[in-house]
């Protein structure tokens, strides 16, 4: 499984954006039988995930736990990086 965490705060202008990527990739690739959880956090509430990526703005990307994305990546970028997460039997790396 992959688990994506989306960082999050209510008066993030870019927050909505990063959102519907993930959520767009992350269904094309349920598609294809691949195990993805996504997460949604928001910082203000879990102040602690801040300290815990070391992050200061959202939004933000992490992935099985790591810092993947700060800011606004494209849906290739998404795509790209869990797909090279997954090996071709559909099990994380």
């Amino acid at each position: 499984m992959v688990k994506v965490e989306i960082l999050v705060s209510p008066r993030c202008a870019y927050c909505d954006a990063v959102k519907k990527r993930v959520y767009r990739v992350v269904e094309e690739l349920k598609a294809q039988k691949i195990d993805i959880r996504v997460e949604e956090i928001d910082v203000l509430k879990h102040p602690e995930i801040m300290l815990k990526y070391e992050i200061s703005s959202t939004p933000a990307l992490a992935v099985n736990g790591k810092l993947t994305f700060i800011g606004v990546p494209k849906e290739d970028e998404i795509r790209h990086h869990l797909q090279s997460l997954v090996k071709k039997n559909g099990r994380p790396v």
